[in-house]
């Protein structure tokens, strides 16, 4: 699975989320993966939340 305009891979949770939900809401919508890097391998949530 890649980065689409409907899927966006996310590493951490950080105030960028706050504008992917913007444009999948002005958009078709979409799908937030969190702790996932931007090739789709899950790095998992540990490493995620303490970046």
């Amino acid at each position: 699975m890649l980065e689409n305009e409907n899927i966006e891979f996310k590493e951490n949770y950080s105030e960028s989320i706050y504008k992917d939900n913007i444009a999948f809401l002005n958009s078709k919508g979409g799908t937030i993966y969190i702790d996932y890097n931007d090739k789709s391998v899950l790095i998992g949530l540990d490493k995620a939340c303490s970046k």
